[in-house]
């Protein structure tokens, strides 16, 4: 069977690695051809361009955003209501590999995910009260002195003088979860998520095989999945529309002192 990538541009579908379409165009042919492609008539203009146009007839696989069909992106992807917008580019991970999102809300997307996982979790394990007691970013650690008595946590506005942070972080996270006594049986939960976290699964096995009152677990925001400003400059820049201002988020972790209900 012929192969779909072209000399000239590289096509992707869903059924390329991930690593290999982690970042791509979604767009009509036509429209992708005349917003990255170099034009004729300027392809030995000022020496950026020149680079940029000689490093992609060269080597487009390394200089242009891979590209997938909008059409056959409709019907075997999936997207955020009311995308995918032609010739936006779009980014995906290894956690959901056939759900794209807007470059521009990529890392929070990623941030929602793992923080939806994480409630779920805390709430089928049967977690009482989980409280921030620790906070750490740059090298710089920031520790809350705040018991499971109070039950309380620091604040949002707390958390986020902590730091200086970056205007534009995209991290909101909760100093205080709480959670009803749970009706159901306590059971093991499967994610991807929790590959990502070493302390996640050892509390679950533990919650599982026997009946604990407290543990530490940590909330690690540390992958940009392959996706940055970086790469993202590497595909020409402003030639490439991000559905809004990509943001960069700062590596955090957070420290939590989990407590549960009885079994």
């Amino acid at each position: 069977m012929k192969d779909k990538r072209s000399v000239f541009y590289p096509i992707r579908t869903k059924n390329d690695p991930v690593y290999d379409r982690n970042i791509v165009m979604i767009s009509s042919k036509e429209k992708y051809v005349r917003k990255v492609l170099p034009n004729p008539f300027t392809i030995f203009s000022f020496p950026f361009s020149l680079v940029y146009n000689y490093n992609i007839l060269f080597n487009p696989s390394e200089y242009l955003p891979p590209f997938i069909e909008i059409n056959e992106a409709r019907k075997t992807l999936g997207f955020p209501v009311g995308h995918p917008i032609d010739g936006n580019v779009y980014g995906t991970s290894e956690m959901d590999p056939n759900r794209y999102v807007p470059i521009s809300s990529f890392h929070n997307d990623m941030y929602q995910s793992k923080l939806s996982f994480f409630i779920d979790m805390c709430s089928i394990l049967g977690v009482k009260e989980c409280t921030m007691t620790e906070m750490r970013q740059n090298g710089q650690i920031i520790k809350f002195n705040i018991g499971l008595a109070q039950n309380s946590g620091p604040t949002e506005t707390e958390i986020e003088n902590s730091f200086k942070r970056d205007s534009n972080s995209l991290l909101k996270m909760k100093g205080h979860f709480s959670f009803p006594k749970p009706k159901h049986k306590i059971e093991k939960i499967e994610s991807k998520w929790l590959l990502t976290e070493q302390t996640w699964r050892k509390m679950q096995d533990i919650r599982i095989d026997r009946d604990i009152s407290t543990f530490e677990i940590e909330f690690n925001v540390e992958n940009d999945f392959g996706i940055n400003s970086s790469t993202l400059a590497k595909f020409g820049g402003n030639k490439i529309s991000l559905g809004g201002e990509f943001s960069e988020f700062t590596k955090t972790s957070y420290l939590y002192k989990i407590e549960f209900w009885e079994k």
